[in-house]
């Protein structure tokens, strides 16, 4: 009866320190731990109030995700190099689209028209959820979404645009090219 008693003491402890540890993880612990002491380090640099930023950071990877301290790391990378080091340090991104279609909203379906191969853009943001592969993008007579493989933009080009969470630009769709249509539904490929 003694030995079972202690076990059972030793249980209870077991479980009890193991709440309390998720606990914390969820009530203002670091979820960028298990990604290393580096990552660690700087998500507690970015979180914390040293740098007295108006745009905060906010990861959009979440610990669940596959490959999240990949994900997370590029998201710090992007804000310290668009926010805390300015704009000097993000270049302009320029492309030419590839008949890309073109619409007025994230979700692709507000169709406005094929920007013609060869037209020339700004890319402004992009979607930065994983298996997206969609920007906005400005040039003259439009600021649409589009998808980035119906344009010249390399993948790493597309993944080095800040994400729309953090873009502090206007993302006003508008299209009044000569390419454009009034919005409909999108066609299929």
């Amino acid at each position: 009866m003694n030995k079972l008693w202690r076990i059972g003491i030793v249980l209870l402890c077991i479980t009890f320190l193991s709440a309390l540890g998720i606990a914390s993880a969820q009530d203002g612990g670091n979820p960028a731990d298990p990604c290393g002491r580096t990552l660690s380090n700087l998500y507690q640099l970015l979180q914390g109030d040293y740098l007295k930023r108006e745009t905060p950071f906010r990861a959009v990877a979440k610990p669940t995700d596959r490959n999240y301290c990949q994900a997370l790391e590029r998201e710090m990378n992007l804000y310290l190099e668009r926010v805390i080091f300015g704009e000097s340090a993000a270049e302009i991104i320029e492309g030419r689209s590839e008949n890309a279609f073109a619409f007025l909203d994230l979700a692709a379906q507000r169709y406005v028209g094929t920007m013609p191969r060869g037209t020339r853009f700004q890319a402004q943001a992009r979607n930065s959820l994983p298996a997206s592969r969609m920007m906005f993008v400005k040039g003259e007579g439009f600021s649409v979404f589009v998808d980035y493989t119906f344009t010249t933009l390399s993948r790493e080009e597309f993944e080095s645009l800040v994400g729309f969470q953090e873009y502090d630009g206007d993302i006003t769709p508008a299209c009044t090219a000569a390419w454009c249509i009034p919005p409909t539904a999108p066609p299929n490929r």
